[in-house]
């Protein structure tokens, strides 16, 4: 059921290109505008964000494929997709922190390797791409256009952080074969 884009394949080039348009044509269009602008825009992104998080739910039953084990956001991408919508709306540092930490590494290798987990489809697929480089437009929104910076130390309270979630995942994922 897995399917992964070939690298390089006609596919591969519309959904990287279509990524990277997700991620610098909000961060440049903020560019020199005032606060009020940048934060209308955000919450925009947010909404798209959290959006396509719900939306995702309602294809899946549409499609009758929702699951316990591949629906659930409860994978690092798919908590990194819900902290990202919410972030635009709820600034909150330590949960930027998380993002970037969890999101820019595990997001840019996804687009670089695109691999479908549900299978092949147009809307899954589009999913996909608007999840990844959503959590990478996120954390690079916040920096660039918000002014957010990391904290000294933050990598060490991430670790921490990070520790508890993956005795969650970790099991949900191996008993119900999830992501």
């Amino acid at each position: 059921m897995h399917y992964a884009i070939p690298i390089g394949s006609e596919l591969w080039m519309i959904g990287f290109a279509g990524a990277v348009v997700l991620i610098a044509v909000p961060i440049l269009f903020a560019k020199n505008r005032d606060a009020d602008f940048r934060n209308s825009l955000g919450r925009f992104l947010g909404f798209l964000l959290l959006g396509t998080a719900i939306g995702r739910h309602f294809y899946d039953m549409y499609d009758q494929n929702w699951s316990i084990s591949h629906s659930l956001p409860l994978h690092m991408c798919g908590i990194s997709g819900l902290l990202s919508g919410l972030l635009f709306f709820w600034r909150n540092q330590l949960a930027f922190e998380i993002l970037v930490y969890w999101g820019l590494s595990g997001a840019f290798h996804s687009i670089i390797t695109p691999e479908l987990t549900r299978g092949f489809s147009v809307p899954l697929t589009v999913e996909y791409y608007i999840v990844h480089a959503g959590i990478m437009a996120a954390s690079l929104y916040m920096i660039f256009s918000q002014n957010m910076n990391l904290r000294k130390q933050s990598w060490l309270k991430v670790y921490l952080i990070t520790q508890p979630v993956l005795l969650v995942v970790g099991p949900k994922n191996h008993f119900t074969g999830g992501n």
